[in-house]
């Protein structure tokens, strides 16, 4: 594909009708130059949507709906009560045919709101002066990914500061890339004839069966089935792994979703945390509120200490002057009664004047025993009145736990405001959003756990079925011998499945070829766009069996994760051009490489390296680029390569639309080599 033409109408920043004229060869660099916000990604975008009819480009994904006709034209359009359009008009040249692509996006306005329904696609095919005009939409995108097929258009129409993403690690991209190696170099053309010589064995076992009998009809029909049941699980894989595919790019976008509510996550976490601190600290408030009594009742006595000191001493005044009788004497009279004896051991009559003595002297202290009793336990209870260290000591005790009590509860009602505040600032929608997006998430995770258990259990199955028809191979050989019962088309399904055979095996060196060449050529490229210094960080680049970029340092280690934003764009850029040069047979690959914001992360040094080698590379070269990656140093450079065809600036209007102006190449540069302002 090599780009002739493109045309917008009222597209994005553009109202009114634009146009480029894209360069060729020689010159083949064409710049589109303007500064952040007048449109340069609007018109890759414009490319993406009529070829493919994309209205969001990778770089768009959590941002929303993007309206691409153009703001200022669709009120135009409302106030005069019509609906608006934007129209892109792509023409390019593939093969030896010209094709003219036209697609059209309508929008109106209601209440200040912009609606936008795709309209029409047109597509018109010229070759050897014979027009074809094609009116069927999913024909037409037929026609286009045959020329690029979508799942690798951004492998060669992308966005600067996203390409680097080639270079991650995930399942989803290790797939992209090896879609597109396979598409790009046609590596999949064996596999349909290795599919087809398949078909043609199976019509010879069957012919073979037809006429079989005895062990050897059974065991042809076992092998027959073996093999059916191999077709069956790996269609199954097939399915499977498509499941898990789809799994797995869920899995990514939800976690880029959660993304950019990580603040919003960490914060829920936040809550969480605060939420387990502040029942610890109920618990805690529960267990100092528990010994309250304990302390209170020690306490009390000092309300009223003036008073409770001279009921002490009043206690023990008459305790030490014997006016408080003790517990023993009571017990002595009770004894010396029942025994009828007197003290002095002299027997005591019943009835007689000294045995109603003790009598009476027993009723009188057993009057005032209860009295006595607790005017002693006080007694006890108050003697600590008169131990100044315990007096400190409790008082220190009860202020402790006063004070701890207190500051407990003050933790409980700063955090619980701290967990209101955080949960007023996040909003119940953040919140619900977060736990929706992790329980799919996580939902997602099972599954891809789930059918990569199925499809090991498949693959155990396959090579179980695989080690039977080995066994069913020799007895089928061994009764062919024995009985002589080889015929032509036992002969033919043989001869079909060693051509098999032998197709699945260059297929497979043919995948390691192929591997290894993209792996060198990536390699060679990187050198040439790194300066010294960065190419003596890295000993080789890999492309392995699952198709990831590989980058290793001198000593065999895997550094992919240890490289820079910068040097995993020009890896990426490396790998694109390698797969360019592969296809192309180490020519120019007839693909247009179009680059937005193609030196954001780049060093000067790495900047004009890419500038030198890359219109050496590609058939065309399209930069987006903004004033501050265009600068003298990179004016200069472009001037020393010969390779710039056309220069466009991207001028702002009085009503903020933008428009495209063609701009003399030698001039422009001339003016951005001496540092000034490009005007016309």
């Amino acid at each position: 594909m090599i780009l002739e033409s493109l045309e917008l109408e009222n597209f994005r920043q553009f109202i009114g009708k634009n146009a480029i004229e894209f360069s060729t060869a020689p010159q083949n660099t064409t710049i589109i130059f303007g500064e952040n916000g007048r449109g340069k990604t609007g018109i890759y975008r414009a490319v993406m949507f009529c070829l493919f009819g994309d209205s969001q480009l990778s770089q768009d994904e959590g941002k929303g709906n993007v309206l691409l006709v153009n703001t200022t034209a669709a009120q135009l359009g409302a106030a005069k009560g019509e609906t608006t359009q934007a129209v892109v008009r792509l023409t390019f040249t593939h093969d030896d045919s010209s094709f003219a692509m036209e697609r059209v996006i309508k929008a109106s306005l209601s209440q200040n709101k912009q609606t936008e329904i795709d309209s029409s696609v047109s597509l018109t095919i010229t070759k050897n002066g014979n027009t074809d005009p094609i009116e069927s939409p999913r024909e037409i995108q037929d026609h286009i990914n045959n020329i690029i097929d979508s799942r690798v258009k951004e492998f060669f129409l992308f966005d600067g500061e996203k390409i680097e993403t080639l270079t991650r690690a995930s399942e989803t991209q290790q797939k992209n890339i090896g879609k597109a190696v396979k598409q790009i170099l046609n590596i999949d053309s064996l596999k349909i004839a290795i599919d087809g010589l398949e078909r043609v064995k199976k019509a010879f076992d069957k012919e073979v069966q037809y006429s079989a009998k005895g062990d050897y009809g059974k065991y042809l029909a076992e092998r027959s089935g073996c093999e059916e049941r191999i077709d069956e699980l790996s269609t199954r894989i097939e399915e499977i792994e498509n499941e898990a595919e789809k799994a797995q790019q869920r899995k990514e976008k939800l976690e880029f979703q959660l993304k950019q509510y990580e603040g919003i996550d960490k914060k829920m976490e936040e809550v969480q945390s605060l939420a387990t601190e502040v029942e610890n600290l109920k618990q805690e408030l529960d267990t100092q509120r528990g010994a309250f009594p304990e302390r209170i009742k020690c306490l009390v006595p000092y309300l009223c200490f003036a008073v409770a000191n001279e009921v002490f001493l009043h206690i023990n005044s008459k305790w030490q002057n014997k006016e408080i009788p003790g517990k023993m004497r009571i017990e002595l009279i009770e004894e010396l009664i029942e025994k009828r004896t007197c003290i002095c051991g002299r027997s005591v009559e019943n009835p007689s004047s000294e045995f109603d003595s003790l009598k009476q002297w027993l009723s009188n202290i057993s009057e005032q025993q209860p009295v006595d009793d607790s005017a002693i336990e006080l007694w006890h209870q108050l003697d600590r009145f008169d131990n100044p260290q315990r007096i400190r000591a409790e008082r220190t005790n009860a202020h402790n736990a006063l004070t701890a009590y207190h500051t407990t509860k003050k933790k409980i009602d700063d955090a619980t405001d701290k967990q209101k505040e955080i949960i007023d600032e996040i909003g119940d929608s953040g919140r619900e959003d977060v736990r929706s997006f992790a329980k799919q998430r996580e939902k997602c995770e099972k599954d891809i756990v789930g059918f990569r258990a199925e499809v090991q259990n498949a693959d155990a199955q396959i090579e179980e079925l695989r080690i039977r028809i080995r066994e069913l191979d020799d007895l089928i050989s061994k009764e062919e011998k024995e009985k002589s019962l080889r015929g032509v088309n036992q002969n033919r399904r043989d001869l079909a499945e060693q051509a098999k055979n032998i197709l699945e095996e260059v297929h497979q060196h043919y995948i390691s070829d192929i591997r290894q060449r993209i792996s060198r050529t990536t390699e060679d490229n990187l050198r040439l766009f790194l300066d010294e210094e960065s190419q003596n960080f890295f000993s080789k680049v890999e492309v392995d069996e699952k198709y990831a970029l590989q980058i290793f340092d001198k000593f065999g280690n895997r550094i992919l994760g240890d490289i820079s934003a910068g040097q995993r764009q020009l890896l990426s850029l490396a790998f694109i051009t390698a797969l360019a040069q592969t296809a192309s047979n180490n020519k120019l690959f007839q693909m247009p490489l179009f680059m937005d914001t193609p030196f954001g992360r780049l060093s000067l040094d790495h900047r004009r390296n890419l500038i030198k080698r890359i219109p050496t590379l590609c058939a065309q070269w399209i930069l987006l680029a903004t004033d501050t990656e265009l600068r003298r140093e990179e004016a200069q450079d472009i001037r020393d390569t010969e390779s710039l065809g056309n220069f466009y600036r991207l001028i702002s209007t009085d009503d903020g639309s933008t428009k495209i102006e063609l701009y003399d190449s030698d001039r422009a540069l001339e003016l951005l080599h001496q540092g000034k302002e490009v005007t016309i």
